[in-house]
């Protein structure tokens, strides 16, 4: 009870509050408080760019491996075909 009425007293104290306020350790933390939130925001943009890096790239294997998949067929397709016209020619 006794914590709660000081607590409240500081806390409604605005010349108190101002005092912190301007003081050396409160802007110091301020002061740490940003840059850590402008760091957080930097690491986040780079994560973000490397995941579409490595989205845009699997995407390219992706469609690397079907050109593949598709020239394979279409060669094999010309095989079937060429040996067919041998066995028709005996």
């Amino acid at each position: 009870m006794v914590w709660r009425f000081l607590i409240r007293y500081l806390a409604n104290n605005e010349r108190l509050i101002q005092m912190l306020a301007d003081s050396y350790p409160m802007r110091k933390v301020a002061r740490f408080a940003a840059g850590l939130i402008i760091r957080s925001k930097i690491y986040q943009e780079r994560a973000l760019e490397n995941l579409k890096k490595v989205k845009d790239s699997s995407n390219i294997k992706v469609e690397d491996s079907d050109r593949f998949t598709q020239f394979m067929q279409d060669k094999v397709e010309k095989l079937k075909k060429i040996l067919e016209e041998q066995k028709r020619q005996r």
